[in-house]
């Protein structure tokens, strides 16, 4: 800090792995519980997205499990003028909860819900003018706009 003092060091544990090829994307991340992104044909327009993530992982007993499958189509492949800016997809998403709330016996609390859903997948673009040459350049945004209905 400016005034000398240290930071305080909380111990959060933080682990990345990440492994991309042609045929699949996958990725784990343990920053305050694990999850594991996997996309069988990441760079095809049409590719399966899978998600796994432990909610509540601080004590094991009280514990969750979300699940999301989708099969996504992209418009435009990434080398496309436009660049890969929309898609559809459509998936479904499970999650279960288990909480146990006393310490005797008794059987935990369970809950769950799976629902199947759509997506439109928009990503948001800028055009600005170079002011060297008065020339319109397109710069993709990060962000996404997604619009999902569940049946």
């Amino acid at each position: 800090m400016s005034n000398g003092e240290s930071w305080p060091l909380l111990p959060i544990p933080f682990i990345h792995y990440e492994y991309s090829a042609s045929l699949l994307f996958c990725a784990f991340d343990f920053t305050s519980s694990p999850m594991l992104d996997l996309i069988i044909a990441p760079e095809s327009r049409l590719r399966l997205n899978s998600s796994f993530l432990v909610t509540d992982a601080g004590e094991w007993k009280d514990c969750g499990i979300k699940c999301d499958i989708n099969l996504e189509y992209r418009f435009f492949s990434p080398d496309h003028e436009y660049g890969d800016f929309a898609g559809i997809r459509a998936g479904v998403t499970a999650e279960d909860y288990t909480a146990d709330l006393s310490d005797s016996e008794n059987t935990p609390i369970q809950t769950g819900w799976k629902t199947v859903y759509a997506a439109l997948d928009l990503s948001l673009l800028e055009i600005v003018t170079d002011t060297d040459t008065g020339k319109h350049i397109t710069k993709r945004k990060k962000s996404r706009i997604s619009a999902a209905d569940t049946f």
